[in-house]
């Protein structure tokens, strides 16, 4: 038999092992409700993340096609600073990734986004460049050849040379209209309106090449060869632009393709980030109140 020192001994002994015991138990229940609200906060910043990669993105490709309508190298700028806050986003992200997947996820987006950046700036180099060939070369020159038609024209009529100045009226009747194309194009891009330009080219070329040998003066063949001369840069110009026409086309195609895919990624990492948001916030509750339930025992 224990004596009443021993139960006593014994009893506050018990005692101290069932405090210990629950305290154990009390600190497991806090330290899962802790790591269940972390784990939250990951996903919640995830999620914000996630949002502002969309929005840069949005921005990044409405100022681009901002700049394929105006020309307006402002509007490019912002795009390509849109770019780069896309690319900063992502770096910042990687913190709050859950794991390889993820990670290999968004390496292939910083792959992507720095393509697109580089279609923007070649987009960017075609239409200053197109709109460079227009305004130094097509206007000028279009407008000079303007004037030596007029001085071919007077030049004809004066000398009572009506062959040259019916063929000086023919050639105006297909210049001016390819003049119009070519305006167009450089605005449009469109393969249709190069086209045109290039048949107006054509035909004015044709009725040039008959006009050579029907003219009687040196003043109105000196007139002749300055109106070949810049109707020759004119042809070169149309070359260029529909050079850099097509490759604004190309790469605006591979940027829309671009542009999907990181869509598509972004949208699978918001369904995956609400989906375990939701599971996440119900352990979160759970947690919560064995963390209280053990807390009320002590």
């Amino acid at each position: 038999h224990m004596t009443t020192k021993c139960k006593i001994i014994l009893g506050f002994v018990i005692m101290i092992a069932l405090q210990a015991i629950m305290a154990t138990v009390a600190y497991r229940d806090i330290q899962g409700a802790s790591d269940s609200f972390i784990e939250y906060r990951r996903l919640a910043r995830f999620n914000v993340n996630t949002s502002e990669l969309k929005a840069a993105l949005n921005m990044a490709v409405g100022e681009t096609r901002a700049f394929v309508d105006s020309s307006d190298p402002a509007s490019i700028a912002k795009g390509m600073e849109q770019s780069d806050a896309f690319s900063s986003l992502l770096t910042d992200t990687e913190q709050w990734i859950g794991g390889q997947e993820d990670l290999t996820a968004l390496k292939d987006m910083g792959q992507q986004i720095s393509q697109f950046k580089s279609l923007q700036q070649s987009i960017k180099d075609s239409i200053l460049e197109m709109a460079r060939q227009y305004a130094q070369v097509v206007a000028p020159s279009g407008q000079e050849i303007g004037g030596q038609f007029d001085e071919l024209a007077r030049s004809a009529m004066d000398m009572g040379n009506m062959l040259a100045l019916y063929s000086v009226e023919e050639a105006w009747k297909s210049y001016g209209p390819m003049l119009a194309s070519l305006s167009r194009f450089s605005e449009s891009r469109e393969e249709g309106d190069a086209a045109l330009a290039a048949k107006g080219l054509e035909s004015t070329a044709a009725v040039l090449a008959r006009l050579d040998s029907q003219l009687q003066t040196e003043q109105s063949r000196s007139i002749y060869t300055a109106l070949m001369d810049n109707f020759a840069k004119m042809q070169a110009a149309l070359a260029t632009m529909s050079t850099n026409a097509g490759e604004v086309r190309k790469h605006l195609e591979a940027a829309a393709e671009l542009e999907e895919k990181l869509i598509t990624k972004l949208l699978a990492f918001n369904d995956a980030i609400n989906e375990n948001m939701r599971a996440q916030g119900a352990t979160n509750l759970e947690s919560n109140a064995d963390s209280q339930s053990s807390l009320l025992i002590l």
